[in-house]
């Protein structure tokens, strides 16, 4: 790990089983965890903007880790992102020139076109004291709790979400063009049906994956995820 968060440089070996992280306030543990959620899942829990992950002085940051499962197979991957330049240090490290964007990211040292060939390489599952507005916050919370789940299970299930958000957005605007007499009923019908398919898919996996969540105690995500199909 290299120039994220408060971080200049860090190797870090975890050891099988459970590993604790002690230290005063603001010392970076929860930026550990933060870490391996990124390169899980390609993304930060705690904030929706890349380039706050970098270190404030860095122009680029990167986080890399090698992951093995119970059966002894390992995957690497590895996220390189931009910071801000404006405020990085005259003598920080240049822009890698493989960085062409503002997040490269990379699984067995290929660089990956979408989210889709990274998430569920690596699963894993952060909680955080946050994480009680699943109980008590609005329903959006539950959804997007459910959409990092069952992603990493279910490959397909980013497809759908990506196709539902779609098909909303282009309908709703259709609907607007129609209110101002723009579009008509034929207009619609295309956005509806893609619409109805998706959010069908989508709705039948979180069913799945909440019925195989309550039925039984899960002590890994292998055993949850045995009780879903892709």
């Amino acid at each position: 790990m290299q120039d994220f968060r408060c971080y200049r440089q860090v190797d870090l070996n975890l050891v099988a089983g459970v590993n604790i992280f002690v230290g005063p306030n603001a010392s970076g543990k929860t930026s550990l965890l933060e870490a391996i959620l990124v390169l899980a899942t390609t993304t930060s829990p705690r904030t929706a903007r890349d380039r706050q992950l970098v270190r404030r002085e860095a122009s680029w940051g990167m986080v890399s880790g090698q992951f093995v499962d119970a059966e002894g197979g390992s995957v690497s991957i590895s996220v390189i992102l931009q910071g801000s330049p404006a405020s990085a240090d005259s003598d920080a490290p240049q822009l890698p020139s493989v960085l062409t964007t503002p997040k490269r990211i990379e699984v067995n040292g290929t660089v990956c076109a979408s989210v889709r060939e990274v998430v569920g390489q690596a699963p894993a599952v952060l909680f955080s004291p946050d994480d009680l507005q699943l109980v008590k916050g609005a329903p959006a919370v539950r959804r997007r709790f459910l959409n990092t789940a069952i992603a990493q299970l279910i490959p397909r299930y980013l497809d759908d979400l990506v196709r539902y958000r779609q098909a909303l957005r282009q309908r709703n605007e259709l609907l607007r063009q129609m209110q101002a007499g723009q579009a008509t009923g034929q207009d619609l019908a295309p956005w509806t049906t893609q619409l109805v398919q998706a959010g069908a898919r989508i709705s039948a996996d979180r069913e799945q994956f909440v019925t195989a969540w309550a039925s039984a105690p899960v002590t890994s995500t292998a055993s949850l995820a045995t009780g879903l199909s892709d």
